[in-house]
């Protein structure tokens, strides 16, 4: 279950704060790439465009959506990967990919 939207903004700031960023709401809006202002409205009036703009900051800074959103581990999670064949090849891939890199 997506945690409460308050929690969310919390861990947004915590994230922020370990960059050594400032936890004001026009830091947080900077971190979505939105104005202020659009920040204040969304978190009113439209929670469920200001999550697609969290998803895409998590996604960006490679955080784990998973449990950041849902408190769920990554064991968790790769465990239930494991039964859809999809998406443990398209998981296999990236490994490769990344391996390939370095």
């Amino acid at each position: 279950m997506l945690v409460d939207f308050e929690e969310l903004e919390e861990r947004i700031k915590d994230i922020l704060a370990t960059e050594e960023k400032s936890t004001k709401i026009i830091d947080i809006a900077e971190a979505l790439e939105i104005s202020p202002r659009l920040y204040y409205k969304l978190k009113n009036q439209n929670r469920d465009k200001l999550v697609l703009r969290i998803l895409n900051f998590l996604a960006k800074k490679y955080l784990p959506i998973n449990l950041i959103l849902f408190d769920q581990t990554n064991k968790k999670v790769q465990k239930e990967l494991r039964k859809y064949p999809m998406i443990k090849n398209i998981q296999e891939n990236l490994e490769n990919i990344n391996k390939e890199k370095k």
